[in-house]
């Protein structure tokens, strides 16, 4: 359908005796979507913070919190998305607001990600507003142009009417060896039988094979080469070889 999305998958994680929190780690830049039926905008989409609490009452769950940012340089317009931590009762409502606005690239793009709501400056044209539930209902409701005043708030995404997308991967016998649904198949699995022992043992297996491999490489002197990606991240984008071999 013409949209490409990359990314790095780093997250930092770390557990406070109440809840663990996992964060975008320092190579993660976001999510990089590009729309080639738009003239190939790119809109740079960084993570919000995940809690997971509910520890000591034995019933789990996850949290949307702090900032996250939208940005397209092409469009001139950014987004800024807050998920609130606000409590009823001891009870987390998940609300979410934000708004779409047109920006300076020039002079505001590295001020953006400094930027909660309440710092959007008048000068930038709100374009649209929404809130809601990260979780459920969230709507929309357009702010610029002739009569958008009066316009009523519409249904941006209703969650509790999605389903989850099946996902279509080969068989593991046609993956390559070095896939992460084959490597981590027997750690799955037995997470899956609830055998959680047998399956941090084998997690250690698959650690201490790459480890090995690292070892072995640098004793012989060797660089690691990428099979897929090019070997530089610092932007946070990866890119393909032109010689990856894609298993589609």
């Amino acid at each position: 359908r013409g949209i490409e999305a990359a990314g790095i998958d780093h997250i930092s994680a770390k557990f406070t005796g109440l809840s663990a929190t996992v964060a975008a780690g320092s190579h993660c830049k976001g999510i990089f979507v590009t729309l080639a039926k738009r003239d190939n905008e790119t809109y740079v989409c960084t993570h919000p913070t995940g809690n997971i609490v509910g520890w000591l009452r034995g019933s789990l769950k996850v949290q949307c919190v702090e900032t996250s940012y939208i940005v397209c340089a092409k469009t001139k317009l950014a987004t800024i998305v807050e998920f609130k931590e606000e409590r009823w009762f001891g009870k987390n409502k998940d609300n979410v607001s934000g708004r779409v606005f047109r920006y300076d690239p020039e002079t505001q793009a590295e001020l953006i990600p400094t930027w909660r709501l309440k710092d959007i400056p008048k000068s930038c044209q709100t374009v649209a507003s929404f809130s809601g539930n990260w979780d459920r209902l969230v709507t929309v409701q357009r702010e610029d142009g002739p009569g958008s005043s009066a316009e009523a708030a519409r249904t941006l995404i209703d969650m509790s009417s999605l389903q989850v997308a099946d996902k279509i991967v080969k068989p593991l016998d046609q993956q390559g060896e070095m896939e992460s649904r084959r490597v981590w198949d027997p750690v799955a699995s037995k997470m899956l039988q609830g055998k959680y022992g047998e399956a941090t043992k084998l997690k250690r297996v698959v650690e201490d094979t790459q480890r090995e491999k690292t070892a072995a490489r640098n004793d012989r002197g060797e660089e690691f080469v990428p099979a897929l990606f090019k070997p530089d991240y610092s932007s946070g984008r990866p890119e393909l070889l032109d010689s990856a071999p894609i298993n589609l």
